[in-house]
């Protein structure tokens, strides 16, 4: 599977939707869970390239990050 497919699932979850959504309204303390493995990196570009906003990322230890 390529990255653009990838990429495209990502970008058309409702759940990422929603992430962008939040981020947009500045929503403080939003709490993401569930994703595993290079998930979680790939639903925030996503946001990102969407919302085109800056934002902090806190992770609970240096292997999570």
């Amino acid at each position: 599977m390529s990255k653009a497919i990838i990429d495209s699932l990502f970008a058309q979850s409702p759940q990422t939707r929603k992430l962008g959504e939040s981020i947009a309204r500045s929503e403080k303390n939003i709490h993401i869970t569930g994703l595993v493995g290079a998930a979680s990196s790939l639903v925030m570009a996503e946001v990102f390239k969407k919302t085109e906003l800056p934002f902090l990322l806190i992770f609970n230890d240096k292997e999570d990050a």
